[in-house]
C-alpha cells in the first residue's frame, strides 16, 4: 500500500534488493518479478523537470542579453538563479522535504518571480540614472 510520505524511489530499490532473497526462498519454477514500477515514470519526470529548469534558466539569461544588451544586466540574473536554486534545496534539505515533480515545477514557477524581480530593479536603477542626467552604463 502506497503511503505519502513514502519515497517511491527508495521503496521500488528496496524491493530489487529484496528480490533475490525472496525469490531464493520460493518453489523452484516459481518466479517473482514486479508488475508494475511507478519509479521508472518518477525517474523520467524528474530528470524532465530538471531538464526543463535548466533550459529556463539558459533561456532567460540569453533574452535578457538580447533585449538589454548589457552584460552586467546580464550578470544579475545569472547570479539569482543559481543562488535561488542552492537556497530552496538547502532549505528543503533542512525540513526534510524530497524533491520531486511539483517542486521542481515549483522551483521553475519561482525562478520566473525571481527573475521578473531582476528585471524591475534594474530598470529602475538605468530609470533613476536617466533621471540623474548619468549615463546608465557606468
Amino acid at each position: 500500500v502506497r503511503q505519502s510520505k513514502a519515497n517511491q524511489l527508495e521503496v521500488s530499490e528496496a524491493i530489487y534488493a529484496a528480490l533475490p532473497e525472496i525469490q531464493a526462498a520460493l518453489p523452484p519454477g516459481m518466479l517473482l518479478q514486479p508488475a508494475f514500477d511507478g519509479s521508472e515514470f518518477v525517474r523520467r519526470s524528474i530528470t524532465e523537470a530538471q531538464r526543463t529548469l535548466l533550459e529556463a534558466a539558459v533561456l532567460v539569461v540569453v533574452i535578457i542579453f538580447l533585449f538589454l544588451r548589457n552584460l552586467r544586466a546580464t550578470l544579475i540574473p545569472a547570479f539569482a538563479i543559481p543562488t535561488s536554486i542552492v537556497a530552496v534545496f538547502a532549505i528543503m534539505f533542512a525540513l526534510g522535504y524530497s524533491i520531486n515533480n511539483f517542486t521542481l515545477l515549483a522551483l521553475t514557477i519561482a525562478i520566473g518571480i525571481v527573475v521578473d524581480d531582476a528585471i524591475i530593479v534594474l530598470e529602475n536603477a538605468y530609470r533613476h540614472q536617466e533621471e540623474l542626467g548619468k549615463d546608465p552604463e557606468t
